[in-house]
């Protein structure tokens, strides 16, 4: 065996799953440190880097933020269904807080753009910052091939891959030696079950989630509809719809506490919020939606329907989509792989915290005092923090070969990033694999910062969140505008800097934003950023005639790049004026 050939096989082989942000941005940290690697001249680190195979079912790169992505088998039929964005999306949050210090808005674009794009803009230059590292970083993917099972095999401890591709139909079978799961966040939808077949059985519009609008306009232009969810989706399918000419949109909160919930006006009032509501009955023959009055039960952690509450009743529907957002889609990992496979996880409360625990000084200590935590903790589908059962930062605790890489809520793309130089870390041995009991304290030392964070605790501890449900409507915390709200909201902001910031530092990512008593200047800049985020969002800015525009028509000139300072610039024309595909307006080129 030559010297070649032994640097080879001493290699590990990685095995990522999916091809979408996560998956690419792994292959481009490979490449960048590669890079390092030549230019310092050290070929035992070059030694290690891995053999890297990546899968991705549909036929090109980018993940959700790609609009058509059909996966054929033997050209006949359509057999994976996977989410997508839709066409006209726009990002709801500033750019500078999915900016890349390797690869610049001012390298990519030559000029100051606004800070909200549409998802094109963005799709464009994730890929170009990815291929600006090796033109031909794509070449090696193996698209249109579908991941049926991973499983590990103890006896040769290796993680057994079987795939299909989808356009001969060849079956294939290899082993690796590590296995990184870069499916996405948004692999799979998250639909109410009973509330869908009760619509589905009665109603006679359209019914669609969200990833599935397709053309947008034929399902909205001079209608009236029903958006079910309060998010980030519900309120930019709002305003495309009235871009398209809706008649009315109505938004179904459940709990009023979505972003859509954040304006106080809409453009040209075609927006009505129905909160603490839910769906119950198809009426006018199959043309309408009864809603009916709900309460949370923290107790037993779901909504009931309140006694003889109040009904809204709204006819002439045509189109209902589901803005419940998404969850993970780990179908082709073997059950031992995915962690704890449950919908809510519990933790004893006495096993993390001690018998004398009380919270920290928060912006809520005030109007609560010390709440006594609940018997138990919860983890379920509302929990906002950061651990997920089963692993630890991105190792599955049972099998820390098998990695995971998950996204932060306010910076998703930089989050797996950073998840992405943290995975290689531990690949090539630059950070240590601790033992399970490590793992364990590790993670409680977490859950222990949570608990001292307002809005996650909220998520976690029923008995906070009873306390804060009945501070009253009145109290400041559902005024957003308030500036005590922006400082109960900048906890959660800098918990999770602090957070990706000792990521950062274990796996040695170009820059980190220093520590929660000492954030570097980027860090300042970045946490600046996302405290500004919020205000800027809920001061909707008004025309020359008084008429409400859109949170994307405000003065974005407090908003600049943490790397070249750039300012973003405003819109050349109202965001309702601009077409779908008008970037020449939108990048200011003549």
């Amino acid at each position: 065996m030559n010297n070649q050939e032994k640097n080879i096989s001493t290699r590990p082989t990685v095995v990522v799953l999916g091809c979408g942000p996560g998956g690419m941005f792994f292959l481009h940290a490979v490449e960048m440190r590669r890079r390092m690697m030549n230019q310092a001249g050290d070929i035992d680190a070059l030694e290690r880097l891995p053999l890297v195979t990546c899968y991705e079912r549909s036929s090109v790169p980018g993940g959700v933020w790609n609009t058509k992505r059909s996966h054929i088998d033997n050209s006949e039929t359509v057999i994976e269904k996977c989410t997508n964005m839709y066409e006209a999306l726009w990002t709801n949050a500033p750019k500078e807080l999915m900016e890349f210090s390797d690869y610049t808005f001012d390298k990519h674009f030559g000029m100051p753009t606004p800070t909200y794009l549409p998802r094109q803009v963005v799709l464009e230059y994730i890929l170009s910052r990815v291929k600006s590292c090796n033109p031909n970083i794509f070449d090696d993917v193996k698209f249109n091939t579908t991941v049926i099972c991973v499983s590990y095999d103890e006896d040769s401890s290796k993680f057994v891959v079987k795939s299909r591709n989808n356009i001969t139909g060849e079956l294939n079978t290899e082993s690796f030696d590590k296995c990184i799961w870069a499916a996405g966040d948004n692999g799979k939808q998250r639909i109410p079950k009973a509330l869908d077949r009760m619509l589905q059985k009665d109603f006679l519009g359209k019914i669609v989630h969200s990833s599935d609008v397709g053309d947008l306009k034929s399902n909205v232009q001079n209608k009236r509809i029903l958006i079910i969810g309060d998010a980030y989706s519900a309120e930019d399918l709002a305003l495309s719809a009235i871009k398209l000419g809706v008649e009315k949109v109505f938004i179904n909160s459940r709990r009023e506490n979505g972003a859509a919930c954040e304006h106080e006006s809409w453009p040209l009032e075609k927006v009505e919020i129905i909160d603490y509501m839910t769906p119950t009955t198809v009426i006018q023959g199959g043309n309408g939606i009864r809603l009916e009055e709900i309460e949370y039960d923290h107790d037993e952690r779901c909504f009931d329907l309140v006694d003889e509450g109040e009904t809204v009743d709204l006819e002439n529907i045509s189109t209902i989509i589901y803005c419940t957002g998404y969850e993970e889609n780990f179908y082709m990992l073997d059950e031992p792989l995915q962690g704890i496979d449950e919908d809510e996880y519990e933790e004893s409360t006495e096993d993390i915290l001690p018998d004398d625990w009380k919270m920290r000084q928060s912006s809520l200590t005030k109007e609560l005092g010390d709440v006594i935590p609940s018997e138990d903790l919860v983890f379920n589908l509302i929990y906002e923090g950061t651990i997920f059962t089963g692993f630890y930062n991105v190792l599955l605790s049972s099998q820390p070969n098998m990695m995971i890489m998950k996204q932060a809520n306010e910076f998703p793309l930089l989050s797996l990033d950073i998840s992405a130089w943290l995975c290689l870390a531990y690949v090539i041995g630059d950070v240590k694999i601790p033992s399970p009991e490590e793992m364990q304290i590790e993670n409680e030392n977490i859950i222990r910062k949570e608990m001292n964070t307002s809005n996650i605790r909220y998520s976690l501890d029923a008995n906070y969140a009873k306390a804060i449900d009945n501070l009253g409507d009145d109290h400041w915390l559902n005024d957003m505008r308030d500036p005590r709200y922006a400082d109960f909201c900048s906890e959660g902001h800098k918990y999770e800097l602090e957070l990706y910031s000792d990521y950062m530092k274990k796996a040695g990512y170009p820059f980190n934003f220093g520590t929660s008593d000492n954030l570097s200047e980027k860090g300042r800049q970045f946490f600046h950023i996302c405290n500004f985020w919020s205000h800027y969002r809920i001061n909707t800015p008004k025309g020359e005639n008084g008429e409400t525009l859109t949170f994307r028509d405000g003065d974005p000139s407090m908003l600049r790049s943490i790397h070249t300072g750039t300012k973003s610039i405003p819109l050349r024309k109202h965001w309702l004026e601009l077409t779908e595909h008008d970037y020449d307006d939108l990048l200011e080129k003549k």
